[in-house]
């Protein structure tokens, strides 16, 4: 049985065209905005965390290695106080558990050197991440910059408002607002027009056409209205995760300062008075011990003791200067990059 077949092809070419409204191109061009000032603010946000992780690092390191130092010297005191406890055992004069004691105390130290040997080797691997291997290798020379750089110590509304992190939420909250206009907008309907040529099969002539669409927006409260309810809920969100961010960075740059200012006078302290004294008792040990008032064992302990004080100024100098670093670069410091990566 023979079945007919209709060779029928159409072919068809056209141009469509939306044409949303003034307001509507307005807003999405303002959506973009947003989204790049989001994207700006997060690169310097980013840009201020590593400024301030690598100036962290570095001051770890330098005072680790400060610390060594002095740990070094008080292990050289401490091996010396343990020769005059056996010299005094063997002459009589003092105990064997005054020998016992002075080998605890000097393996103490040494325990305590390789802590911060560790806090050493640690500084300098997260030093490594951030300027490469062979910066983060190099002799750490100079003073640290906290007693020269001064910082903002500003904790109004104008001012908190510059931090990174802060202006990622910003910027958020105003591409959430935008959200909510545009979703307003979308109530209205986008009208499109489009043009085009047909091309259809043997029988049938070729055709120009041209047309004009409205979309029917229908079921406002299931569709339109839920689209606004939504980007609303997100400006909320945004507005409270703002306010939230902004009651905590003021506590903890208010926290930042209070370290900052009472580190430095407790540092000045050491500096002019502590630090001066324990020295003037090592002499008048020493003094007395040359002219046979005392024996070794009191000069070796003022020593020891006057290290112990230098150890102290340089953890409370270490605390002060984190403190410092977390306020100086709060802000990312443009020149930072340029300069050398040997210090922060």
């Amino acid at each position: 049985q023979y079945v007919p077949v209709l060779d029928f092809v159409t072919r068809r070419i056209g141009v469509a065209q939306d044409l949303p409204s003034a307001q509507k191109r307005a807003l999405r061009r303002e959506r973009f905005e947003r989204s790049a000032k989001r994207v700006q603010a997060q690169r310097q946000l980013s840009m201020a965390n590593v400024q301030r992780d690598t100036a962290l690092a570095w001051l770890d390191r330098y005072y680790s290695q400060a610390t060594r130092a002095l740990l070094a010297q008080k292990i050289d005191e401490a091996q010396l106080q343990v020769q005059a406890a056996e010299v005094a055992f063997r002459s009589g004069r003092g105990s064997q558990a005054d020998v016992f004691a002075a080998r605890a105390a000097a393996i103490g130290l040494e325990d305590r050197l390789s802590e911060i040997d560790r806090q050493f080797r640690s500084a300098g691997l997260l030093l490594t991440r951030w300027v490469g291997a062979d910066v983060a290798q190099r002799t750490l020379t100079g003073v640290p910059p906290w007693q020269s750089t001064p910082v903002e110590a500003d904790i109004s509304s104008a001012h908190l408002q510059q931090y990174p992190d802060l202006q990622v939420i910003g910027a958020e909250k105003e591409a959430a607002v935008t959200e909510v206009r545009l979703a307003q907008a979308n109530k209205e309907s986008d009208w499109s027009v489009e043009a085009g040529f047909s091309q259809r099969g043997p029988g049938y002539s070729d055709m120009l056409f041209f047309g004009v669409s409205i979309p029917l927006q229908w079921d406002h409260k299931n569709r339109q209205d839920r689209e606004v309810a939504a980007a609303v809920a997100m400006v909320n969100e945004s507005a409270a995760r703002y306010e939230d961010a902004m009651r905590g960075r003021e506590a903890e740059v208010r926290s930042w300062i209070n370290d900052w200012q009472s580190g430095k006078e407790r540092v000045a302290r050491y500096r002019d008075s502590l630090i001066p004294t324990t020295q003037q008792r090592t002499a008048a040990a020493l003094t007395s011990y040359s002219t046979g008032k005392s024996d070794l064992s009191a000069v070796l302990n003022a020593r020891r003791e006057e290290i112990d004080v230098h150890i102290q100024a340089l953890s409370l100098e270490r605390d002060t200067a984190r403190a410092w670093a977390q306020l100086k670069f709060l802000i990312p410091d443009q020149g930072t990059s340029a300069q050398a990566k040997d210090k922060p």
